[in-house]
């Protein structure tokens, strides 16, 4: 039987490469901010922002959508490293994606939308690790003119 990756990893890689190909993201301006929070600003070109330098960092993509497929900006984001309860980033997103290099730990993310939380618990980062997670909320977003020519065209 032939596999078209060997690993979680690899797959996780492909989908951080094709991710910013497929979404019609505009690039965030050129803002000044902290350095703490530049360094967790993220661009629509996969650019990823170191929080820790040095090798054996792990690498942390967030995305932010609703459950209706629309990608949202504007997320306040909050990480918070467990065993020193230090806040690393704490930031206002400009995009639907959030990537990160940071230090191996475990992690706490809080995630606030027009008042409305998310929360990732007991996120364990590991050198070289690449991370996805999205974090969605139910928002009763109307679909967008193009998902809605795919949902009567599936129907």
């Amino acid at each position: 039987m032939k596999t078209l990756a060997r690993s979680w990893g690899e797959i996780v890689g492909a989908a951080l490469i094709a991710v910013p190909l497929i979404l019609p993201i505009t690039p965030p301006r050129e803002t000044s901010y902290s350095a703490m929070t530049t360094a967790a600003l993220f661009g629509p070109v996969a650019q990823t922002r170191p929080i820790a330098d040095g090798p054996g960092a792990a690498h942390l993509v967030l995305g932010f959508a609703d459950r209706s497929g629309s990608y949202l900006a504007n997320v306040r984001v909050i990480i918070v490293e467990q065993r020193s309860h230090g806040i690393i980033a704490n930031v206002v997103t400009e995009g639907p994606w959030l990537d990160l290099q940071i230090e191996p730990g475990i992690y706490d993310v809080k995630a606030v939308f027009q008042g409305e939380e998310r929360e990732l618990r007991n996120l364990e980062l590991s050198r070289y690790d690449r991370t996805l997670r999205v974090l969605y909320w139910d928002l009763n977003v109307p679909p967008t003119e193009m998902q809605a020519r795919s949902l009567s065209a599936v129907a």
